[in-house]
């Protein structure tokens, strides 16, 4: 014998699992896009910061200023220069890799997921005229 209240349960069960099925779909899909965004978005700054130094280093021969005309760049995106990927060329073309924290839902706050929140981009510039 069915009650009534006993298939309203059933729905109930079903629909809650239905329900916390598509939340836990979109946060992972929300990080995975957020982190995919963040890859993207440094990369292009990566090249924008190794240009800055680039022309910085082309003017003023001076590498502690290309050095810091990169690092502003980075730090106007939110970006942190790794300063041991700095280097330039002898022909003022500057390769420099960024990192920068993507912001989640979940991932960045998980310790061992971590990880798979930073992205690090490389950047080369070279002299414009």
């Amino acid at each position: 014998m069915c009650w009534a209240s006993d298939a309203g349960d059933v729905v109930l069960g079903w629909f809650t699992k239905i329900v916390v099925g598509f939340a836990i779909a979109a946060v992972v899909l929300f990080d995975t896009i957020s982190v995919a965004a963040a890859a993207l978005g440094t990369s292009d700054d990566a090249d924008t910061a190794a240009l800055a130094a680039s022309n910085s280093w082309h003017y003023s021969h001076d590498p502690v200023a290309a050095l810091n005309a990169a690092t502003a760049v980075a730090a106007e995106h939110g970006e942190t220069l790794i300063a041991s990927s700095f280097s330039i060329a002898s022909d003022g073309t500057v390769t420099l890799a960024l990192r920068k924290t993507a912001v989640t839902v979940v991932l960045q706050h998980l310790g061992g997921l971590r990880k798979y929140a930073t992205v690090t981009e490389t950047g080369h510039g070279g002299p414009t005229n």
